[in-house]
């Protein structure tokens, strides 16, 4: 396929390295090219060869596939989640992958980390998945892929089925999806179109509730608060609420005294509706009633890319590999000086 121009060349940068759009988004054109045909030969004569006449038919045996290796994390965000019973899920390629939780092994004991764990596969998908999102009762996920016309899979991750298929709504590839509303009934997905798309779905009637274009920037991610209802999407220099009452609607969020921020993710505090946001410049913002209230710089002038809010606290990652933790015992509001620092290469050398 022709090479095409990065639809976020603009945006190439440090902060932005790990958010980048595949450069096939821009084209349309999803085939691959096949150099490896042009040096291919017929196999020269051998006493395999001579033992078996050649045959059209395809051969009997066919391989099934064992481990699948790495993550899409180099284009795509959203693409790490955990199930309620704490097994991780990943998307590769155009498979979603879950890894089991140990049953009756230990790791330390096995021979080696296939024996400990095992992975199944959601295989629907016709092309690379760059998104997904677990449903608050832990065991559905929903995931979008790359395409023309891509479609959104709703399906459960304990026996790897198809609960609904979503289509008609997005071009060029499903960017981010998120579920919300009372009891997680609905699903929020916006794609990577130049003028990027926001749909609402009814994913448990596979009906298309509402749409609304975003904008000309590209939309990074979205966040939906089950208990609030509150809509998000966010991006370069951009961070819209949304609200639905028969069409969809929005405002801006109010920055205030802060100048604008890239947002890189989000996280809710349900006490309070009190939203976070991580950024490209290593702050973390909270928000409330529409409106930054405070800025709190936290990673060196460095991204944040994930918020983890729950009963344990507030989780934040930023690059280096530092880890934020604030437990729930912090006082709010939450400052610098009372999260507790960690740092992933040591943590990942003190479990090795």
């Amino acid at each position: 396929a022709p090479q095409q121009p990065s639809p976020l060349a603009p945006m190439q940068g440090p902060a932005t390295a790990l958010i980048a759009v595949d450069d096939l988004v821009g084209a349309r054109a999803f085939g691959a090219a096949r150099g490896w045909l042009r040096g291919l030969e017929p196999p020269a004569a051998g006493p395999l060869l001579a033992s078996a006449p050649p045959s059209e038919q395809p051969p009997l045996e066919r391989p099934t596939l064992a481990w699948a290796h790495g993550v899409r994390a180099n284009d795509a965000r959203a693409c790490v989640a955990l199930t309620a019973r704490g097994e991780p899920i990943f998307a590769t390629a155009a498979l979603v992958v879950v890894v089991d939780a140990p049953s009756g092994v230990v790791a330390e004991e096995a021979a080696d980390a296939v024996a400990a764990r095992r992975q199944r596969y959601y295989r629907e998908h016709t092309d690379q998945v760059l998104c997904i999102a677990t449903h608050a009762d832990g065991a559905i996920v929903a995931s979008g892929q790359l395409g023309a016309e891509p479609p959104i899979h709703v399906w459960d991750a304990t026996n790897m089925k198809a609960l609904a298929v979503l289509r008609g709504a997005h071009s060029a590839g499903v960017a981010a999806v998120a579920f919300g509303g009372e009891g997680g009934s609905l699903l929020a997905s916006v794609d990577l179109a130049q003028s990027p798309l926001l749909a609402l779905w009814d994913w448990r009637r596979g009906r298309l509730l509402a749409t609304a274009r975003v904008g000309r920037q590209r939309v990074l991610g979205l966040g939906f608060d089950g208990p609030s209802g509150a809509l998000v999407t966010y991006g370069k220099r951009q961070l819209r609420f949304w609200s639905c009452e028969g069409r969809l609607r929005s405002r801006r969020g109010l920055f205030g005294e802060a100048s604008a921020h890239t947002t890189l993710c989000v996280g809710f505090l349900h006490s309070g509706h009190v939203m976070l946001c991580g950024t490209a410049s290593g702050a973390l913002l909270e928000w409330a009633d529409g409106r930054c209230q405070r800025a709190i710089q936290i990673n060196k002038q460095q991204p944040i890319f994930g918020i983890h809010t729950g009963p344990e606290g507030v989780v934040v990652a930023g690059k280096g590999g530092r880890l934020f933790w604030w437990p729930p015992t912090a006082a709010a509001p939450l400052r610098a000086a009372d999260a507790r620092v960690f740092h992933l290469g040591s943590l990942v050398a003190a479990a090795a």
